[in-house]
C-alpha cells in the first residue's frame, strides 16, 4: 500500500535558543534518527483498529491519551535532568582567586618597595660621626683618616645594603606585575574554557535526551495517533503523526554561547574578505579578498583552534589565480595566539584600528607571491627565506605543530613532491592558535584545512 505518513522529529535546539549564523557551529547536534518505516506505521494502524474492535471506542480513547500522556511525561523527565545541568553563571569567577593572589602580592611587593625607597634614603642621608682626631694625626688634603674609619665604613656598608634591598624589591615588583598580567591572561582563557564547555556539554546532553526519547518513545507515540486516527474513521494514508515532543534547550547563564569556544569571539570573522561556499566556520575554509587592495588587511579567522597538548596540522593550497584572474597575489597564512586577538596592550591586536589579519599578528606562517617564487616563512613579522622550496605557480604547503611544540614547514609545488623548507628555532607556547591569514593582493585564494593527530593518523578536526 502506497501509505501518506507525516511524521517529524524535532531533534534540534528549538530556534529562538540557537546562536546565530555567525556564530552557529556546522556540525550537527543531534543524532541523525530513522524514522518508522511504512509497514511498521500500517503495523501500528492495524493494531489500533483492532484495538477499536476489541475494546470499543472510550477505552481506546483513554488509551490514546494515556500514551500521549506518558510520551509527554517522559519528555518532561529528560527535560528536568538537562534543566539541572550547570548553566555557568559561575563562569566568570573563574581564575579570579589567582587574580586576586597575584594582586595581594603585587601590593605587598609594592608597599615593600616603597619601604625600600625610603630606607635607602635615610640611609643616604644620615650623618656619619667620625669622632674626634688630634690635629697632628690629620694630613691636610688626606681623608683616607676617616674613609677607613669604622664610622665610614658602617655607613657605607648600611648604604649598600638598602640600596641592594631597593633595588631587589623593584626587581620583585616587575615580577608581580607580570604574574598579575599571567594571572589576568590565564583568566580570560578559563572563563572562555568554563563557558565553552559549559554550552558543549548542554549540546551534547540535549542531542542526547532527544536521542533517548526519539528511541523510546516513537512507536508509542505514533500508537497514539493512529488510535486517535481510528477513532476519526481515517486511514494509513490520512493519518498524519504530529511532531514528537521534545527537550528544549536550557537558557543558560549570560555570555555562554557557541561563540565562546573561538578566540575570537566578539571579532568579525572576515575583513575584506570573504569564505566562499558552505565551509563557512570548520575545519576547510575557502578564502578570498572582497574589497580592498594593496594592504595587508583582509583574512577570515577559521572556527577551530589548535589547542595544547595535540599534534596539529595546517594543510593549505594557495592559488594566486585561482579566479582566474591576475592582481597583487601577495599571501600568508599560519597560526595567530588567539590570547592575542583581543588583547588591546598587544601591537598588532585586533583592537588596534586595521590590525585584524595583519600579517605581524601570525606566530608561524606562510608567505607566498606569484612572481616570487622562493617562500618566506614570517614569524611574528619576521622573515627567513625559504631557499629550499619553491611557491611555483601554486602550491600545497602544511605548517606542523609537534607533541613538543616544534614547528616544520613543508611545501609541495606544482605536485612535485613534499620537501621540508624549515623548523622552526621558536615553539609553539601560545595555545589556543587561531588559524588567520593576510591577503594584500586582489584574487589570491587560500584552502585552508586544520588536522589533528588522532591514534598515529591525520584527521579533519572540528571544534
Amino acid at each position: 500500500m502506497n501509505m501518506k505518513i507525516v511524521f517529524v522529529l524535532a531533534l534540534a535546539v528549538s530556534a529562538y535558543a540557537l546562536p546565530s549564523a555567525e556564530e552557529s557551529f556546522t556540525e550537527e547536534v543531534s543524532p541523525a534518527v530513522e524514522l518508522l518505516s511504512a509497514s511498521e506505521a500500517e503495523a501500528i494502524h492495524q493494531e489500533a483498529e483492532e484495538t477499536l474492535k476489541t475494546e470499543g471506542s472510550d477505552k481506546c480513547k483513554d488509551l490514546a491519551d494515556a500514551t500521549e500522556q506518558e510520551v509527554k511525561d517522559n519528555v518532561k523527565a529528560e527535560q528536568a535532568v538537562l534543566d539541572k545541568i550547570e548553566k555557568g553563571a559561575n563562569c566568570p569567577e573563574s581564575g579570579q582567586q589567582a587574580v586576586q593572589e597575584a594582586q595581594n602580592s603585587l601590593d605587598a611587593a609594592e608597599d615593600k618597595s616603597k619601604k625600600a625607597d625610603a630606607a635607602y634614603s635615610t640611609a643616604l642621608t644620615k650623618p656619619v660621626n667620625f669622632g674626634v682626631h688630634a690635629f697632628n694625626s690629620l694630613t691636610k688634603g688626606d681623608c683616607n683618616v676617616f674613609y677607613n674609619s669604622n664610622q665610614y665604613k658602617n655607613a657605607e656598608v648600611d648604604v649598600k645594603a638598602k640600596k641592594d634591598a631597593k633595588t631587589a624589591a623593584a626587581g620583585a615588583v616587575t615580577q608581580a606585575k607580570k604574574a598579575l598580567e599571567d594571572a589576568k591572561a590565564a583568566a580570560v582563557v578559563a572563563v572562555r574554557d568554563c563557558r565553552c564547555n559549559t554550552w558543549k556539554t548542554h549540546q551534547a546532553a540535549l542531542a542526547a535526551a532527544n536521542a533517548k526519547v526519539a528511541s523510546s518513545n516513537t512507536k508509542a507515540w505514533t500508537k497514539a495517533a493512529h488510535l486517535k486516527c481510528v477513532l476519526d474513521g481515517k486511514t494509513t494514508n490520512s493519518c498524519t503523526v504530529p511532531a514528537l515532543p521534545t527537550v528544549k534547550a536550557t537558557t543558560l547563564a549570560t555570555g555562554v554561547t557557541a561563540g565562546t569556544c573561538s578566540s575570537w569571539e566578539g571579532v568579525a570573522q572576515c575583513s575584506n574578505a570573504q569564505v566562499i561556499g558552505a565551509q563557512k566556520n570548520w575545519q576547510l575554509i575557502d578564502v578570498q579578498r572582497s574589497s580592498g587592495n594593496a594592504a595587508w588587511n583582509a583574512g577570515c579567522f577559521m572556527r577551530n583552534e589548535a589547542t595544547a597538548g595535540s599534534e596539529w596540522r595546517l594543510d593549505t593550497h594557495w592559488d594566486p589565480h585561482g579566479s582566474g584572474k591576475g592582481g597583487n597575489v601577495h599571501a600568508m597564512w599560519g597560526y595567530y595566539p588567539g590570547a592575542d586577538i583581543k588583547d588591546a596592550s598587544k601591537a598588532n591586536s585586533c583592537k588596534k584600528a586595521n590590525q585584524c589579519h595583519y600579517y605581524p599578528s601570525l606566530e608561524f606562517s606562510f608567505y607566498c607571491h606569484a612572481t616570487n617564487n622562493h617562500p618566506y616563512a614570517y614569524e611574528k613579522g619576521s622573515a627567513h627565506h625559504l631557499t629550499a622550496c619553491n611557491c611555483g605557480g601554486e602550491a600545497h604547503t602544511r605548517i606542523e605543530i609537534t607533541s613538543d611544540g616544534t614547528v616544520k614547514y613543508y611545501m609541495s609545488s606544482n605536485h612535485h613532491g613534499w620537501k621540508l623548507c624549515r623548523t622552526s628555532n621558536k615553539k609553539a607556547t601560545k595555545f589556543p592558535y587561531v588559524i588567520d591569514e593576510s591577503l594584500y593582493g586582489s584574487y589570491c585564494r587560500l584552502d585552508l584545512t586544520l588536522k589533528k593527530k588522532v591514534g598515529g593518523s591525520w584527521v579533519d578536526d572540528k571544534p
